[in-house]
């Protein structure tokens, strides 16, 4: 999730040569996988409302290649989004070196950011431990510290 190539082409440099027909398999598998992907429904009026506001948003996700592209047909293209994509930025989360990456591109100190996310290590206690102020997003349970149970929550 660090290296910005196609599956092919890494796999090629770690010596691995699968047969045509498993090779096929794998970017069918893939494709249906990408397909599938959508965003959860409070995310796109979320992120509005928080553009509205001025506030400067960032997406920062540990994905290989393909995910990159659905990322951009699922958000607006007009959303002025900092993009920290691990395969793009070559770290990956909990490491420092992904939420120093969010600091200088945004401008905006550790202590002045929130994160929010929806795995607890990568997401809530990485960027802790790094200064930022984070929530945990545990979807479909009931909101106690630290954690919210929908994206909407924080605009209240």
């Amino acid at each position: 999730m660090t290296v910005n190539k196609e599956y092919e082409e890494l796999l090629a440099e770690l010596g691995i040569f699968p047969p045509a027909a498993m090779l096929t398999q794998l970017h069918c598998e893939i494709q249906e996988e990408l397909g599938s992907l959508t965003l959860f429904d409070d995310v796109l009026p979320t992120l509005s409302a928080l553009l509205h506001t001025g506030i400067r948003l960032a997406i920062c996700s540990n994905l290989a290649k393909p995910y990159g592209a659905v990322i951009d047909e699922l958000l607006p293209q007009h959303v002025d989004l900092i993009r920290c994509l691990s395969y793009e930025v070559e770290a990956i989360k909990p490491e420092r070196e992904i939420y120093d990456w969010i600091v200088r591109e945004s401008g905006i100190p550790a202590d002045q950011t929130l994160f929010i996310g929806d795995t607890r290590l990568a997401d809530y206690e990485g960027p802790l431990k790094y200064g930022f102020r984070a929530l945990h997003l545990v979807r479909h349970q009931p909101p106690r510290g630290g954690t919210i149970a929908s994206l909407a929550e924080i605009l209240d």
